[in-house]
């Protein structure tokens, strides 16, 4: 991308090859920000799910108050009461505090492991997807690019074909003024440089609209004058080996994605598998409590009391009703479904590229015609003049050989932007845009 002239605004004229364009858009379209971003997202996710496998520790602070005890009975012969009568007492303190701390680590679990692998997979997938939307911001920046290319070589015939019809109806006002001409053929050529105009005012209109497409789907401001360097030319030459290349489904983003889809499908039936195994995690607990008649625990010299405990648990899945079964199932259907998408996938794409390459060929042969065609239409304009100018033509064969003119350039302008779409189609199609 190069800076090499200042606008009249006083702003810097920025200077783009299609490259450009499209490196520009990579690092500033809103759609690829935000697919990178989604990459992070995905990143943290992983984080926070290996960080549940690691140890894990929770402090509890409690602290209790009873108005009224709690009353359990006893026997009243265990107090020199009758027997087989109870006796209501109240044990405990009215003030009751705890304090303590649990560490939990997991040891083994099936699923964990699993889905740790399958959120780094998921990483990828987005990683894939960024890919997928450069691709897509690509072709979209291409095809927005040659817009303007070819509106402004519209506008550039265009302002021509004004100054050819400009002299024309100069010198037959002249000859109308002269006497030899009756007004009427100067009204008619009066007409169709009236319409050029329009055409050229409309023209400008619709160049402005295209590059301000193409600085929106670059990211670039709406304000920021540019400036194309690359020409009709040499964008339109006809590369054979786009003709030649072979398609191969593997080179497309798309292809890719689809194989992601199917291994975190895989990844998924592995996980739910997983469920049927036992699940090992270590704990340890430590706590202090105290209990007082009166709340004084702030008092150094009253008495606290420690517990501590570890151990292991394993849980063993026994019976869930079929749960897991039914998961599995669902699945495993999941990824029939993944595997005939992705076989559609591979003959859409040898249709795409077939498709693409008779588009581009049709659209290269057309371009040629037309090129043609533009020569002989000058060629017939030419000569309308000529004899009109030596009085031997009239100003009606005239005019229909300038709307000969302006509609093969219409035509010609068409085809090559049809040969430039069906250029960055066909790229796209065999995975090399």
């Amino acid at each position: 991308m190069l800076i090499a002239q200042v606008h009249a605004a006083g702003q810097e004229v920025v200077r783009l090859s299609v490259a450009d364009a499209q490196a520009y858009a990579l690092q500033h379209n809103v759609n690829v920000i935000n697919s990178g971003l989604e990459i992070d997202v995905a990143r943290n996710d992983v984080r926070q799910l290996v960080r549940t496998g690691l140890p894990q520790v929770n402090g509890e602070i409690g602290y209790t108050h009873f108005p009224a005890l709690p009353t359990s009975l006893i026997p009243a012969e265990f107090l020199g009461g009758t027997k087989g009568e109870f006796e209501p007492v109240q044990f405990g303190t009215e003030h009751n505090v705890r304090a303590g701390a649990t560490l939990s680590q997991l040891l083994f679990d099936g699923s964990y492991l699993i889905g740790v692998k399958a959120a780094r997979q998921y990483v990828d997938l987005r990683k894939k997807e960024l890919v997928q939307n450069e691709v897509a911001t690509r072709e979209l920046v291409a095809k927005a690019y040659y817009s303007v290319l070819v509106a402004d070589e519209n506008v550039r015939l265009l302002e021509r074909n004004h100054e050819v019809a400009r002299k024309l109806h100069y010198e037959t006002d002249q000859i109308f003024k002269a006497g030899f001409v009756e007004e009427i053929e100067v009204d008619r050529l009066a007409l169709t440089l009236a319409n050029i105009e329009s055409q050229i005012s409309s023209a400008k209109r619709f160049k402005s609209l295209s590059e301000s497409l193409l600085k929106f789907q670059m990211g670039m401001d709406a304000v920021q004058p540019i400036a194309l360097t690359d020409s009709l030319s040499t964008l339109t030459n006809s590369p054979g080996e786009l003709m030649l290349a072979d398609a191969n489904p593997a080179s497309r983003i798309e292809w890719e994605l689809m194989d992601m889809h199917r291994s975190l499908r895989e990844l998924n039936i592995k996980r739910l598998t997983s469920g049927y195994y036992p699940t090992l995690s270590l704990f340890m607990n430590y706590e202090n409590s105290a209990q007082r008649g009166a709340f004084d625990f702030f008092e150094p010299d009253k008495p606290w009391y420690q517990m501590a405990s570890w151990g292991v648990t394993m849980k063993i899945p026994i019976f869930d009703s079929f749960q897991k079964s039914a998961g599995i199932q669902k699945e495993r259907t999941q990824l029939q479904i993944v595997m005939n998408q992705r076989e559609q996938l591979r003959q859409g794409i040898n249709l795409e590229v077939e498709q693409a390459r008779t588009n581009y060929l049709n659209a290269t042969e057309q371009v040629q015609t037309q090129t043609k065609n533009l020569s002989l239409a000058e060629k017939i304009l030419n000569t309308a003049r000529l004899k009109y100018a030596e009085g031997v033509g009239s100003s009606l064969e005239l005019s229909s050989a300038q709307t000969t003119w302006l509609q093969t350039q219409t035509l010609y302008i068409q085809s090559l932007y049809e040969l430039l779409i069906a250029k960055t189609d066909l790229q796209k199609a065999l995975g090399i845009l």
